[in-house]
């Protein structure tokens, strides 16, 4: 029964909510008109509990066919551990898969030359991957390091191994801090096909640079991140006064 002090939909969001991590994800819940019969609630009210589940990422809608639950959300974080992308993927219990779309040695062009203060044209290596949580798309990376730094990385595998981990060991690039910048663009055509939405969905797309304990710049690298599987944690900190 629903109490009359209670909004209808408020009640009912919450009741799906404590539902949620009992059903599988992709699972299909009952439909609206299920839920106004189980719930003696009106259309509106079902839709109005669903949109708030829908906004917050727990559920998705899928027209003409019903809502369902949706795939856990990865964790990100605004102050990152130098460690990667891959070990707070594992710290976290999921699986990663990578699918290597360019691994190579190109010459630097304008942009990446700036972020890696080399004159245009030295060499890099270039590695773009899409990385999959538990096979669902996620995040499309590009990293950007100095040749001179890690020659002959071209030959190492990163379908299945650490990007950071394999610089820190194999080449002795040692990543100290670095920093990020955070915005949302639109999706590519290309984009929108390697992650499996739409063209023009909002991504979000972080930027930066890494640096060893001299502030000499070891990597430059891009992620485009779709919104609905990413959460960013951020940190904040005592400040005077």
């Amino acid at each position: 029964m629903i109490h009359s002090h209670v909004p209808k939909y408020y009640y009912l969001r919450e009741k799906l909510r404590a539902e949620i991590p009992n059903w599988p994800t992709n699972h299909q819940i009952p439909s609206e008109a299920e839920l106004c019969e189980a719930y003696h609630v009106s259309r509106t009210t079902v839709r109005k509990a669903l949109d708030y589940l829908i906004y917050e990422g727990l559920l998705y809608r899928v027209q003409g066919k019903g809502t369902y639950v949706s795939p856990a959300k990865v964790m990100g974080r605004f102050i990152q551990s130098t460690a990667g992308f891959w070990n707070d993927v594992r710290n976290q219990g999921l699986n990663l898969r990578t699918n290597v779309l360019e691994h190579s040695v190109k010459l630097a062009d304008s942009y990446v030359a700036k972020a890696l203060s080399l004159p245009k044209g030295e060499r890099v290596f270039s590695l773009v991957r899409v990385r999959y949580i538990e096979d669902d798309p996620v995040m499309i990376t590009a990293a950007y390091v100095p040749y001179r730094l890690c020659s002959g990385i071209e030959t190492e595998n990163f379908t299945n191994q650490s990007f950071y981990q394999t610089l820190h060991e194999k080449y002795n690039a040692i990543i100290d801090h670095g920093m990020q910048y955070v915005e949302a663009r639109p999706c590519s055509v290309d984009e929108a096909k390697y992650l499996k939405i739409e063209p023009d969905t909002p991504l979000l797309v972080t930027t930066g640079t890494m640096y060893d304990r001299n502030d000499i710049p070891v990597e430059f690298n891009v992620a485009k991140s779709r919104w609905d599987r990413l959460r960013c944690e951020v940190r904040i900190e005592a400040g005077p006064g």
